[in-house]
């Protein structure tokens, strides 16, 4: 599936690593290593992976997986704005620059095929007058070749649709079994600007699976 009009693909399936780092419960290297392999051999090509998931640690494991398989069959995301370290959120051009460079270090890797603004609640003046212009320099540049945001609401994500060029927006727990709000405005917006859609937690509790394609909505019929 590709996202909006870059040249990014990605697997219809992806595997998001917060759970691998810890989020739930405790995971070993061991069990993330076979969580990851096992995706992979399940044909699971796109791997969503932040700095606040697990303090860097997911990173980690996921740049460690990804030196034994073939790179140029993965995409990777990362996120940039929520931080490590007492600046818990930065959402300026050096914040983001700062925060790519450390994400690249723990993963071990050259560059990134997409990178999402992360969960910019608070800090919508940041994040659209300086975060996404970072992001798009460093798109026009080659340094990325996708860029969106990531949030928890549908709210703000239509908003970066609608005022930006995002390639894609990360939507969780918004068009889930339980919670279909993103369908009301931020889909219909996505379809008509060509912007694609992951959604995460789509089983309404994170299980760490994400879709990059969506069904025609409303995907879910309620039961009678």
């Amino acid at each position: 599936m590709r996202l909006g009009r870059s040249d990014v693909s990605v697997s219809r399936i992806g595997l998001g690593t917060a759970p691998l780092a810890g989020l739930y419960s405790p995971v070993s290297d061991e069990q993330a290593a076979a969580t990851l392999e096992a995706a992979w051999s399940a044909g699971i090509r796109y791997f969503d992976t932040a700095p606040r998931y697990g303090s860097g640690l997911a990173e980690q494991r996921l740049g460690r997986f990804l030196k034994d398989v073939d790179r140029s069959q993965a995409t990777v995301s990362s996120k940039v704005g929520a931080l490590l370290g007492p600046t818990r959120r930065d959402y300026t051009v050096e914040g983001v620059y700062a925060s790519l460079a450390a994400s690249l270090e723990r993963t071990g890797l050259d560059a990134f095929d997409l990178l999402l603004i992360h969960d910019p609640d608070d800090h919508w003046e940041q994040a659209v007058r300086h975060a996404y212009p970072a992001l798009e320099r460093l798109r026009a540049q080659g340094g990325v070749r996708a860029v969106g945001v990531g949030m928890n609401q549908a709210a703000m994500l239509t908003r970066f649709v609608r005022e930006t060029d995002v390639d894609c927006v990360m939507v969780a727990g918004r068009y889930s079994l339980l919670d279909r709000s993103a369908a009301d405005e931020l889909l219909p917006l996505c379809a008509e600007r060509a912007v694609r859609e992951v959604v995460q937690a789509w089983l309404a509790e994170s299980a760490g699976w994400e879709v990059a394609e969506l069904p025609r909505y409303p995907a879910f019929r309620t039961a009678r």
